[in-house]
């Protein structure tokens, strides 16, 4: 038989390339390794290897052949077909805080959420019945742990590797804990609600090993636990699922070669295991799995049974005397793990379905089984599902605010079953409290109390303080009836702690309504104590003071301006002088604010400017050229008067005469004159071609002479082009020297610009001779 089922699983896997029946693949490597060690079947084993991993608190699930499963935020399962992963056993995701899906590995290779590969080279062996988990770091979730084991007491053995930022940290790749380790381990939350226990069992030996993992990173110091049988012989008999219960108090183990599943209480605080029960008579035992309370036990085996035990009774004959056949088939079963939503899912090797128990607390077939509940979008499901651990959060008290006259609740959120006892202190003097998780107190008057809760859990004590506020039904007051001035409004406040609703006159239904008509104006409040309401009377709006100031005005220079603030209350001129009058002789801005006798204010400001009358001045006599034209610029004023009547600021002429201009303005006017004369303006350059400048007072100066030249401007330079001198001044000729120095003789170039009387701009250019 034996033959017949190796015969049979290689011939299947070699010629479909699927995974034979579970049972007789595992036979079939044992009998490979034991039997054929030395010979050429060592090619077929490295063909049958697979792997397995281990835990993540997941809201996605990958396994099988690319299959997954993706939970709701309420638990509620959807097939999902975007994994990159092919595995025949074992399985892996990680989760962050935030639900969404970061790693998942086989062991051997590990992807990120978006399917790229980033290791192919993990220690891990994916034959391995759970061979690799995920865990983060506690206090740290931005580091994450991957435990992994090699399959049927390989030498790798049990490594980890520490993930960061999407990549393995370098240097921190298949880090060694242990070797001749079996192919089981399991991932269980301290009862601190912080560190982490890693559960191992070694090879030939019934030694357990928890290692702890804190914030410190993973003790390598192992708590070791001498327990149970011991696992060695058969290959098998290092085969089969190691769970621990949601509370973290007891542990079970799958024996598949001894077809047995071995039940431990578990320490949590110390990391010990002891007092073990052995349920025989479980052929091929494979998965097992808890339900929530850890009062039901559930195993598969690969010879398709599913079995349900209750674990009332902690001894060996009670709980097999318990157990039921939930579910038999021709088709293997494999992990067993319960969800989010604490159902418990079962694997069927090669099927397109995931099994669930839907009542995992109910013995016998009331645990309601599907076989066929979630199909995989035509992905197989193979004989691993990763593991999930649900994670206990922080405890956290509860009170409810109350009216006076109710009872204020007090509750403990939590895991109930962490906790050894609870003290409540309702902070009354004398002290009054109570030590149960849930429980109530009626206050006898209002009032914030200061409250603290004890929690008592894994040898440690947890301290809480926090309010209880009790109510009662406050009078809402809008004040005393009033009035105000034109220009103001008022804002009615009934802003009220623990208010359900407002109600004002107008309809609206805001905290505030703002006021500014006269007449009665109510407010009904609805509160979590009752009804309240209030009313006031806007008696009058009263009309503020007017100003008569004038506009922006102008003062002549010497002149002032008197202002009368009017009979009035209070009065102030440029905010501090109180005078009825008030003189203006400066320029500036004039500010004036009053206030009658309900306290109304007004205030206005204009700006006087100071004028001077305006100073004619068209300048002294002048001569221009015929043909020319001469502006005449009356000045600054507020208006003009020319001669000719004309009333522009500008006069021009091109004619001789006597031209006079009026400037005035509100303060006075002036007038000036002005005689402008015509000449025949003769407009020349004259230019020597030769000069001596000998010293001899005879012709030694290069000067041109000029007639009718506005602008001039000389340069003279060397046969090099090199300049030796320049002026711009129509007296001023070349000596002969440069920088003080005698040049020597020979012929030199010119260029002379020149402007005339009409504007125009020339250029003379020639060349003179310079004669010693």
């Amino acid at each position: 038989m034996l033959i017949i089922c190796i015969l049979g699983a290689s011939f299947v896997y070699l010629l479909f390339k699927k995974r034979a029946h579970l049972y007789c693949f595992k036979m079939l490597r044992f009998v490979i390794l034991n039997l054929f060690k030395k010979s050429n079947f060592l090619l077929l084993i490295g063909i049958f290897m697979a792997f397995s991993s281990v835990f993540s608190q997941s809201t996605v699930w990958y396994f099988g052949q690319n299959a997954g499963i993706s939970f709701s935020a309420n638990g509620v399962p959807t097939a999902i077909s975007s994994s990159q992963m092919n595995t025949p056993e074992g399985c892996a995701t990680h989760v962050s805080t935030s639900g969404q899906l970061e790693y998942y590995s086989n062991g051997e290779s590990l992807w990120l959420a978006n399917g790229s590969q980033i290791a192919n080279n993990l220690d891990g062996n994916m034959n391995a019945i759970q061979s690799a988990t995920f865990i983060s770091k506690p206090y740290d979730n931005d580091t994450v742990y991957l435990f992994t084991l090699d399959s049927d007491i390989g030498i790798n053995g049990l490594k980890y590797s520490v993930l960061v930022d999407n990549a393995i940290v370098v240097g921190m790749k298949n880090i060694p804990l242990m070797n001749n380790v079996t192919e089981r381990m399991c991932i269980v939350q301290h009862c601190n609600n912080h560190d982490s226990w890693l559960i191992v069992h070694a090879w030939n030996s019934n030694n357990f090993y928890a290692y702890r993992i804190n914030g410190e990173g993973v003790d390598t110091v192992p708590v070791i636990s001498s327990v149970g049988s011991e696992q060695n012989g058969n290959l098998l008999n290092a085969t089969g699922y190691l769970k621990v219960n949601k509370l973290g108090d007891r542990v079970a183990m799958a024996v598949m070669g001894s077809g047995k599943v071995e039940l431990f209480h578990f320490d949590n605080i110390n990391g010990v295991l002891s007092t073990a029960v052995s349920i025989d008579n479980i052929p091929a035992a494979y998965g097992v799995e808890f339900n929530e309370s850890g009062s039901v036990l559930y195993v598969t085996s690969a010879s398709g049974k599913l079995y349900n035990y209750d674990l009332s009774i902690w001894s060996e004959n009670a709980i097999e005397t318990s157990r039921s056949l939930v579910f038999s088939s021709n088709n293997q079963l494999g992990a067993l793990q319960m969800g989010p939503n604490n159902n418990i899912y079962v694997a069927q090797d090669n099927s397109f379905y995931v099994g669930r128990i839907a009542s995992p607390d109910f013995l016998g077939l009331n645990c309601n089984y599907s076989s066929d509940y979630l199909y995989l979008m035509g992905n197989k499901c193979e004989a691993g599902l990763p593991p999930f651990v649900s994670y206990t959060q922080n405890f956290d008290p509860i009170v409810t605010s109350v009216c006076i006259g109710d009872t204020t609740s007090f509750e403990l959120l939590g895991d109930s079953l962490r906790i050894d006892s609870v003290k409540w202190d309702f902070g009354i003097i004398p002290n009054v409290g109570s030590t149960k998780l849930k429980t109530k107190y009626l206050y006898s008057a209002s009032g914030d109390y200061s409250c603290s809760l004890l929690v008592y859990h894994c040898n440690e004590t947890d301290t809480f303080t926090f309010s209880a506020e009790v109510l009662s039904i406050s009078p809402v007051d809008l004040g005393n009836d009033t009035a105000f001035c034109d220009y103001d409004s008022i804002i009615l406040d009934a802003n009220m702690s623990s208010t359900v609703s407002y109600l004002w006159d107008d309809g609206s239904i805001q905290p505030t309504m703002l006021v500014s008509s006269v007449g009665v104006h109510w407010v009904k409040i609805t509160s979590l104590c009752g009804v309240v309401s209030d009313t006031i009377l806007i008696t009058d709006i009263w009309e503020s003071p007017k100003l008569n100031l004038p506009n922006d005005t102008i003062l002549c220079s010497g002149d002032t301006l008197l202002l009368d603030a009017g009979n009035v209350f209070e009065h102030f001129w440029q905010g501090s002088n109180n005078n009825q009058i008030y003189v203006v002789k400066d320029s500036g801005w004039v500010s004036l604010t009053v206030k009658d006798t309900n306290n109304c204010m007004a205030s206005s400001q204009f700006y006087v400017n100071i004028e001077n009358v305006p100073q004619a001045d068209l300048g002294n006599d002048t001569t221009i050229c015929q043909g020319n034209e001469i502006t005449l610029n009356g000045g600054e004023a507020q208006g003009y008067q020319w001669h000719n009547q004309t009333v522009a600021q500008y006069f021009r002429t091109r004619q001789a005469g006597t031209y006079s201009v009026k400037l005035y303005n509100q303060c006075g006017s002036t007038i000036d004159s002005i005689n402008v004369r015509l000449s025949d303006c003769q407009e020349y350059i004259v230019l020597p071609n030769a000069f001596t400048p000998n010293g001899d007072n005879l012709n030694d100066v290069f000067l041109p002479k000029t007639l009718g030249i506005s602008y001039y401007e000389m340069h003279i330079y060397n046969r090099l082009g090199h300049e030796v001198f320049m002026t711009k001044d129509l007296n001023h000729g070349w000596d002969g020297k440069t920088s003080g120095e005698d040049v020597i003789e020979g012929v030199y170039a010119y260029i002379i610009r020149y402007r005339k009387h009409n504007g125009n701009l020339l250029l003379k250019r020639g060349y003179l001779t310079l004669i010693r």
